[in-house]
C-alpha cells in the first residue's frame, strides 16, 4: 500500500487546518506553480452540475485546475481500475459502494481521516448514516456527495386510461403469495394484441402489447431497482451484519419468494422479460408503450420526467414487513498514489461540502448528501415540475437499509448473476438455485 510520510501528511492536515470553507484555505499551488487535478464521473447529466462545482473551485483556487473525464459506467471503471493498477489513475474518483471495498483492499484510496479532522468537517451535517458508509476498521475514505432512494415511475397517461386511480397509486401493497395490490395494478395495465388485461381469462400471454411491469435486471447481486426493495420487505437480509459481514443469507425463503414471484410474472406475461428489453431505457419503452410500471433510482428522475410520455411517481409497495428502499451512496475517493495530494484532497473535501452541493442542488439531477442541500434540490426538482413524492417520502430510518458491504464484491456478484439469471427464464427452482449460489458465495469468506 502506497503511504504518504508523516510530513506529507502533516503537510496537506495543515492546509485544512481550522477551515470551515472550503474555497478559502490556503493551497500550495499558485500562478507560478499550477497544478492539475484529475476528476473521474460516469453520470453524464451529473456533468454541468459538477463543471460548475469544479468553475467555483478553481476561481477561489486560481493555481488548481480541475480536469474532468466523463464515461459511461463500464467504460469508467475499466478506467479506474486501470489507471489505479499502472499508476496512471484518476487524483480523485466518484467512488461507488460496489468498488470502494476492492480498492481499500488493495490500497489505492487514501485514509481522509487526518484531513477531514484538520478541515473540522462537521459528520452529522450528512443524511443519517451515509458518513458512516465510507469507513472502515476506522478509517474514512469518502465523504458523502449524495444518496438515492427507490420508486415507482409510471406513465400516468396510461393508468388514467386503464382507470388506475391516484388513490389506487397511494398505497399499494405486495406480498409473495398473491401479488396483493401491486401484481393486481399491473395485470391491469398489461394489454395483449386484442385489448384484453392479464386480469381478464380471455388474456394471450404470448402476444402482450404493453406490458405491467418493467423487466429486472437478470444479472444483479444487489437488486437495488427491483427485488431487493421487496425482498427486505419479506424479512430478507443481504448478510449476518450489514457493513462488514462475513456470510451471505442469499438461501433465505424471503429471497426466494420474492424471484419467484418475479418468475411468476415474467412466465405470466405481465412483467416484461429480460431478454426482451434491447438496449431500451424506462424512458424509451414507455415511450413505446412497451410497460406502464417501472421502479427507478432517484438518479433517475431527471431523465424520466424528460420522457415524451407524462411520468409520475409513487412510494415502492408495502410488504409483509413494511416498506423499504435501498439507501445507496456516493461518495469521492482521493487515488493513493496521486502526485498532487494536498490538491487532490482539498478538491475531494470541497465536493463533500455545502458550497458544492448546493450546486448539485439547484441542478435538480440528484438529491445531495448534505442535509440542507437536500432541502434545496427538493426545491429545485419541484420548481422544475418534478414531483418527487414517491422518493421522498422514503427518506426514513424505518424505510431505508443500505446496500451489502463485504469483502469479494466482485467476485459475489459473479457467481450469483447467473443464478438469478436462470431463476427469471424458468430453469430451475428458486430456493434451490438460490441454496447453491449461497454455498459457493460463503465458501469466498472460509478461505
Amino acid at each position: 500500500m502506497l503511504r504518504l510520510s508523516k510530513k506529507k501528511v502533516a503537510g496537506v492536515a495543515a492546509l485544512l487546518l481550522g477551515a470551515t470553507l472550503l474555497p478559502a484555505i490556503a493551497s500550495t499551488a499558485n500562478a507560478a506553480t499550477p497544478v492539475t487535478i484529475t476528476y473521474g464521473m460516469w453520470d453524464d447529466r451529473q456533468l454541468p452540475a459538477y463543471q460548475a462545482c469544479a468553475d467555483a473551485f478553481q476561481v477561489a483556487n486560481p493555481g488548481i485546475t480541475i480536469k474532468i473525464t466523463q464515461s459511461g459506467w463500464s467504460d469508467y471503471w475499466n478506467a479506474v481500475t486501470t489507471g489505479f493498477a499502472n499508476g496512471n489513475g484518476f487524483d480523485v474518483i466518484t467512488d461507488h459502494l460496489a468498488y470502494y471495498q476492492d480498492l481499500v483492499n488493495a490500497g489505492q484510496i487514501l485514509d481522509l481521516t487526518p484531513y477531514v479532522a484538520a478541515a473540522k468537517v462537521n459528520l452529522s451535517q450528512y443524511q443519517p448514516g451515509l458518513a458512516e458508509l465510507w469507513t472502515k476498521n476506522g478509517k474514512r475514505y469518502g465523504l458523502p456527495k449524495d444518496f438515492d432512494t427507490i420508486a415507482i415511475s409510471y406513465n400516468s397517461a396510461a393508468t388514467t386510461k386503464d382507470k388506475i386511480t391516484p388513490a389506487q397509486l397511494k398505497y399499494i401493497t405486495w406480498n409473495p403469495t398473491n401479488g396483493g395490490s401491486w401484481e393486481r395494478l399491473l395485470k391491469t395495465a398489461t394489454i395483449d394484441k386484442n385489448g384484453h388485461n392479464a386480469l381478464s381469462p380471455k388474456f394471450d400471454k404470448n402476444n402482450v402489447v404493453t406490458y405491467g411491469l418493467n423487466a429486472p435486471d437478470k444479472t444483479t447481486d444487489w437488486g437495488q431497482t427491483d427485488w431487493s426493495t421487496l425482498a427486505v420487505s419479506n424479512g430478507f437480509q443481504f448478510l449476518n451484519k450489514n457493513p462488514w459481514g462475513n456470510h451471505y443469507n442469499f438461501d433465505s425463503p424471503a429471497l426466494a419468494q420474492t424471484l419467484a414471484w418475479y418468475r411468476k410474472g415474467i412466465a405470466g406475461g405481465w412483467i416484461l422479460d429480460p431478454r426482451n428489453t434491447g438496449s431500451l431505457g424506462t424512458p424509451a419503452l414507455m415511450e413505446a408503450n412497451k410497460i406502464v410500471f417501472s421502479t427507478n433510482g432517484s438518479w433517475e428522475i431527471n431523465g424520466l420526467v424528460s420522457a415524451k410520455v407524462p411520468v409520475k411517481f409513487a412510494a415502492l409497495p408495502i410488504g409483509p414487513q413494511g416498506r423499504h428502499t435501498m439507501f445507496n451512496g456516493l461518495a469521492d475517493s482521493v487515488n493513493a498514489a496521486t502526485k498532487n495530494p494536498a490538491e487532490a484532497v482539498k478538491w475531494a473535501l470541497y465536493l463533500g461540502s455545502s458550497a458544492c452541493q448546493d450546486i448539485v442542488a439547484a441542478h435538480a439531477v440528484v438529491f445531495p448528501a448534505i442535509k440542507t442541500s437536500t432541502v434545496k434540490a427538493f426545491a429545485a426538482f419541484k420548481a422544475a415540475g418534478a414531483a418527487i413524492d414517491g422518493f421522498t417520502s422514503e427518506v426514513n430510518p424505518k424505510v431505508t437499509f443500505i446496500p451489502p458491504m463485504a469483502d469479494n464484491a466482485k467476485d459475489v456478484a459473479a457467481i450469483f448473476g447467473p443464478y438469478l439469471t436462470k431463476i427469471y427464464f424458468g430453469q430451475g427452482d428458486a430456493q434451490t438455485l438460490l441454496t447453491e449460489a449461497n454455498k459457493q458465495i460463503n465458501a469466498l469468506f472460509t478461505n
